[in-house]
């Protein structure tokens, strides 16, 4: 742990003492580190290569948790593994930043406001939000206005945690904030001339995407992990069909094979829409990837696009 000063004085940080801040996927991760600086150690509980819809926690998790001073959260339901490691860590100074605070969240079927419905599952999506509840979709971090909401929801909790670096936190969350704001104008004027048209993809990761960009999406299935069925095959060659689609989408790692197969059948080209779920090792976790990767997604978008 970096410590910039003689150990032997209390943590705390008007001595010195870096904050120590525990965050949870990976757009927690890059958000934090955006808004963070030297201010804070901040560090990932995920390990490298974990997927965030499948993690299960691990003992050493319970013990980040009992040493870190704040927790950086998604929210919506993304860090259901959580709970039982909160209880084992005991840690009752712990403060929790929910970067999804204050944000709408779309529900699992509703894709957008078109009217365009989506398939009902009958079994638990996983992003049950709270008892009874319908599960929502908590891919927000999609919609780089409502990341840019999450960076200010994270700034405003790091300000409180640590006043002593308040000015560090505000201004490179304006900084970060502001690279944002330019990447939502890039993709905006890129994708304009696809307005009302659809993409289809592997997962439900797409709605906050589509929605900010005018477009309607389809997906195989829900969650990663579902087996899509004969009906959602169906379902998605229909649409493949009906609309002027040049290629589908999959995710780093392949995606589904039901995906590649009907695309191969229909001659349509493969591309990458990378959903930044899987975690890359350490060095790449800056906050830049996720400027760079939504870029490398917009274009992916456009290549499925029929002219």
């Amino acid at each position: 742990m970096a410590v910039a000063c003689s150990s032997t004085e209390p943590v705390d940080q008007a001595n010195g003492q870096k904050l120590q801040v525990v965050t949870t996927i990976l757009t927690s991760t890059l958000f934090t580190k955006a808004v963070a600086g030297d201010c804070a150690q901040v560090s990932s509980l995920l390990p490298v290569g974990a997927d965030s819809h499948a993690y299960q926690a691990r003992p050493q998790d319970v013990a980040s948790l009992g040493k870190a001073q704040v927790l950086v959260i998604n929210g919506l339901g993304m860090e259901s593994f959580l709970e039982p490691v909160l209880k084992g860590a005991e840690n009752k100074e712990l403060i929790t930043i929910d970067s999804s605070a204050g944000i709408k969240p779309l529900d699992m079927e509703e894709e957008d406001d078109h009217g365009h419905g989506h398939h009902h599952h009958d079994h638990d999506h996983g992003h049950a939000h709270g008892d009874g509840e319908e599960a929502v979709n908590p891919h927000v971090w999609l919609d780089p206005t409502l990341a840019a909401k999450q960076v200010e929801n994270i700034r405003d909790g790091l300000m409180k945690a640590d006043p002593s670096c308040a000015d560090g936190y505000r201004n490179r969350a304006d900084a970060y904030i502001t690279k944002l704001q330019e990447l939502d104008g890039e993709l905006a004027t890129e994708l304009a001339p696809f307005k009302g048209r659809t993409v289809v993809s592997f997962h439900e990761a797409l709605p906050y995407f589509t929605r900010r960009y005018g477009l309607s999406d389809e997906a195989l299935v829900t969650l990663p992990e579902d087996q899509p069925s004969p009906a959602d095959v169906q379902r998605i060659n229909k649409v493949l069909k009906a609309n002027k689609i040049a290629g589908v989408l999959t995710e780093p790692g392949g995606g589904s094979a039901a995906l590649q197969s009907l695309a191969k059948d229909l001659n349509l080209r493969l591309e990458v829409f990378d959903p930044l779920e899987l975690v890359p090792e350490a060095a790449k976790r800056t906050p830049e990837l996720y400027i760079e990767v939504m870029r490398r997604n917009g274009e992916a978008v456009k290549a499925t696009m029929k002219s």
